[in-house]
């Protein structure tokens, strides 16, 4: 299996097919004297930035906190052993509501479209 190829930027669905983001980083376990053991998938926008280098995740990160979402500055990551199925999208053993996935949304819902007039 090509891990950049078939995993990295593929659409994670959970158990009940409610799309959570994308496999934005890969996280492996290293052993001496062995090869390299994939232990979890990471998703998230300071992941992304990760990918530019430090000083672009430095900024991502000041932005995320003076937002008030010091929360997101940590990665979410998922257990390789959730991994139910790779193919189109990457099938999960988990639920999204059992994730801190969604949080963003959840809080755009309720500081944001909430408050619109006629949102109700």
């Amino acid at each position: 299996m090509d891990l950049v190829h078939d995993v990295l930027d593929k659409q994670l669905v959970d158990r009940n097919g409610v799309r959570m983001g994308r496999a934005d980083g890969l996280i492996a376990e290293l052993r001496e004297g062995q090869l390299p053991r994939l232990v979890a998938i990471e998703t998230g926008t300071i992941v992304i930035a990760r990918r530019f280098g430090s000083r672009t995740e430095g900024m991502v990160r000041a932005l995320l906190v003076k937002a008030g979402l010091s929360h997101r500055t940590e990665p979410y990551r998922i257990a390789w052993t959730n991994v139910r199925k790779i193919g189109v999208d990457i099938q999960l053993d988990i639920g999204c509501d059992d994730t801190p996935v969604h949080d963003w949304q959840r809080w755009l819902q309720a500081r944001v479209i909430d408050r619109l007039p006629g949102a109700r």
